[in-house]
């Protein structure tokens, strides 16, 4: 009894500091970041309110809308957050070890915009066909593109605007290749934009903080294996690199964000490494 009623306070507390972030988030207007919030993940949504469905509507039990572990989960932490109770999983590393890391992998740069393109374009260069013409000067205006147009992000506030400007600059980048005579396709506009704005946040996360959670899963063969094996997601017709229709694209994130209960790139980070380490389990076997 006692048990019970211990539970019941902590889930009226829950309610509370959930309401309380809630208006928070409103008087934010959109723009906050996800490190000052307690929320979850579900069918490609973050919520940071269980006690609304997915439309907005109040609802009375959200342990059997969404999951009694889910709930359950987001109850503890926000009532720790409240509380001022540190999270356990949070990890520090010393700035220079990382400062270190960030020099091994994208070299001495000043411009944490163009390094993170660069490396972006090294991810999928292989599947360009140049026949031929020299493809650098171009590469280096795609570099000065995407720092221009990231800045639009500041002023994203749901996915929608986010999946339109994403849209938009894919587009961009294939009517510059193809205006210079080389074939190029949503697939790997995809790819360059989204590993951008994945290193970008490895570089400098406070920058790509605000717009983190509306950020697309950059789509490789590694992780529509994973996709495929681990979570039934269809695979596409053609490989990654020649999809050439951006709804195509679109709807195999959308199945994929359906099926995972984490941030899109939250996911991406930890089932990339995941699904290498097997490839490569599997060739020394």
């Amino acid at each position: 009894m006692v048990e019970m009623r211990n539970r019941m306070n902590d889930i009226e507390k829950a309610k509370k500091y959930t309401w309380e972030q809630s208006d928070w988030i409103v008087h934010r207007n959109g723009y906050f970041s996800m490190k000052e919030c307690v929320y979850f993940y579900h069918k490609g949504q973050a919520i940071f309110n269980p006690w609304l469905d997915m439309m907005g509507n109040s609802i009375e039990e959200p342990f059997s809308y969404y999951g009694k572990e889910k709930v359950d989960e987001f109850c503890r932490r926000i009532v720790a957050k409240k509380g001022g109770i540190k999270q356990v999983h949070q990890v520090t590393v010393d700035s220079n070890i990382l400062e270190f890391l960030k020099m091994l992998y994208f070299g001495v740069t000043d411009n944490p915009f163009e390094a993170a393109s660069r490396s972006a374009y090294t991810d999928m260069c292989r599947t360009i066909r140049f026949h031929g013409k020299n493809g650098e000067a171009l590469r280096k205006s795609i570099d000065v593109l995407l720092e221009e147009r990231i800045s639009e992000l500041i002023d994203v506030d749901n996915s929608g605007k986010y999946t339109q400007w994403h849209y938009s600059i894919c587009k961009q980048i294939v009517d510059k290749y193809e205006a210079a005579g080389i074939e190029f396709y949503i697939g790997q506009a995809q790819k360059w934009v989204n590993m951008t704005l994945k290193y970008l946040y490895v570089l400098v996360p406070d920058v790509v903080e605000p717009f983190y959670r509306f950020l697309h899963i950059p789509l490789d063969n590694y992780i529509m294996d994973i996709a495929k094996k681990q979570y039934g997601v269809p695979s596409l017709s053609t490989a990654w690199s020649r999809i050439s229709d951006y709804q195509d694209y679109l709807d195999y994130e959308q199945k994929l964000m359906e099926v995972i209960d984490e941030m899109p790139l939250d996911w991406e980070f930890k089932k990339w490494v995941e699904s290498v380490r097997q490839q490569k389990s599997i060739k020394s076997s």
